[in-house]
């Protein structure tokens, strides 16, 4: 009887004129404030009878609650009105039992939610704020369309067995859609995702794969598009791997239309082993890695040349990288870096024509050994010069270096050694973003609407004003600005 109950705890809680329950007759609380009647009713032989009502006088809360009671049970309509009238929720009792239709309403009376009850029970069709299907005694039963499904997905669709989900079900965003099928409430079985279309475009298919218990397993095929001749998108690459329990593993191999091979590698348990090739459309190596026991080996190349390589070495042991930078073919820089009980060793030359123009060196992350330039040379030890030699350095010369004793570039690459139309890969990219420790934004990046990031040389070496100008579509370093170059 729990709706007695809440008359009964509304009762001791509005600020009512106290009296003894009647054994039988009407019954009446007025509030003390107003004297404005707060519950009314009869009772019979002790027990609620006939129609009971509850009035608010709380604004804006303003209602009216009106249900019948027979021998002491809820029986009947049960309705809850307004201050201007308008019913807001409607269901029906029988024997303190929810039994037939329940409507909610909003304050214009248009049906918000509606439910239906058997003994108490959901049974039969419903539409609430997230869902809208049919129970079968309390259990989800026949089509559910969901209308919000967590952050990812705006609204479901798909069909429910004996409370769980079976057969082939739908999730849209607003430009996905995404076919799962479900065997006993579990994805089994294949899976599509379509990018929809508008009123230019076809839907289009991008994904095609299958799970097994929840998580993907076997071949997925992936396709990428470029704008074609409406309404049909234009094919540019397809991608086949292959995952085994939501991890990928097997072969990875992404093809052009044209049929060659745009990139390949082989994944193990997730991490990529042996050799990761990247092409263009006419075949030509643009990059080629190397993996093996948390290795990466590298080498990039432009316009056909190679422009530089790299070694990084396995990161359990604390990063350590070997890079070279060339230029047609003589010139080249070499980098060694890495981190002992956090102290920062470097090493830097950059050799052209066969000799060596400039030469840097940190040890226990304080300047040791040569320090060359092009007209001078110091030697340091523990961070004290002990023989200088050449013209006197300006003190930016020297100190351009000197972010490698105080933190930052943990895991980039020279930047200051690309040129104009330099080709940046992915992974480069991702270096070339993250100037601070802890691999934070720079603070000076600044976004268009072209899609460029243009990173202020501030957030790279404090010494060596600069602007760069990044196509991220492209990866290509598209302008320089002020850049001191060795």
């Amino acid at each position: 009887m729990k709706y007695l109950f809440a008359l009964l705890l509304l009762f001791l809680q509005s600020e009512v004129r106290a009296q003894l329950l009647p054994v039988n007759g009407d019954f009446e609380t007025q509030y003390l404030i107003n004297g404005k009647t707060c519950l009314k009713g009869h009772f019979k032989d002790s027990l609620p009878d006939g129609t009971w009502q509850i009035f608010s006088d709380e604004k804006p809360f303003l209602f009216h609650t009106e249900m019948n009671y027979v021998n002491g049970k809820l029986n009947g309509l049960y309705k809850v009105k307004m201050g201007n009238g308008i019913c807001v929720d409607s269901l029906f009792y029988k024997d303190n039992r929810r039994n037939g239709p329940h409507y909610v309403f909003n304050m214009k009376g248009q049906i918000l939610h509606y439910f239906n009850y058997k003994n108490d029970t959901l049974h039969g069709p419903f539409k609430d704020a997230k869902k809208a299907g049919n129970y079968n005694n309390g259990v989800l039963d026949s089509t559910i369309t969901y209308f919000s499904v967590g952050e990812q997905y705006t609204a479901a669709k798909g069909t429910y067995t004996n409370g769980k989900r079976e057969g082939i079900w739908t999730f849209t965003d607003v430009r996905t859609q995404k076919l799962v099928q479900f065997v006993n409430d579990k994805a089994n079985g294949p899976f599509l995702i379509y990018q929809l279309g508008n009123n230019i475009y076809n839907d289009t298919l991008l994904q095609s794969a299958s799970y097994l218990n929840e998580k993907l397993n076997g071949k997925c095929i992936e396709m990428e598009y470029k704008h074609g001749v409406p309404p049909l998108m234009k094919l540019y690459s397809v991608t086949e791997k292959y995952y085994q329990n939501d991890t990928l593993n097997g072969p990875y191999i992404k093809r052009y239309t044209n049929g060659i091979i745009a990139e390949e590698m082989t994944y193990q348990k997730g991490k990529i082993i042996g050799f990761w090739f990247r092409r263009d459309t006419s075949g030509n190596v643009l990059e080629m890695h190397h993996f093996e026991n948390g290795h990466d080996s590298a080498e990039i190349f432009a316009n056909g040349k190679l422009d530089h390589s790299y070694l990084r070495q396995n990161q359990s042991k604390g990063p350590a990288y070997n890079i070279q930078y060339y230029r047609n073919g003589l010139d080249k820089q070499i980098d060694t870096f890495y981190i002992k009980d956090g102290q920062r060793y470097h090493d830097q030359y950059y050799v052209a024509s066969g000799q060596i123009v400039t030469e840097y060196h940190l040890k226990n992350g304080k300047r040791h050994g040569r320090w060359k330039g092009p007209s001078f040379e110091y030697w340091y030890k523990d961070g004290m010069v002990i023989k200088k030699m050449g013209s006197t350095p300006s003190d930016q010369s020297i100190r351009q270096h000197d972010w490698m004793a105080n933190g930052n570039h943990a895991n980039t690459f020279d930047e200051i050694s690309y040129d104009v139309g330099a080709r940046i890969s992915p992974y480069q990219f991702t270096q070339l973003a993250s100037f601070k420790p802890l691999r934070q934004k720079p603070t000076n990046c600044r976004y268009n609407d072209t899609s460029y990031l243009k990173i202020f040389a501030s957030d790279i070496d404090q010494f060596t004003p600069a602007i760069w100008v990044v196509n991220l579509l492209r990866f290509r370093v598209v302008s320089l600005t002020g850049i001191s170059k060795i």
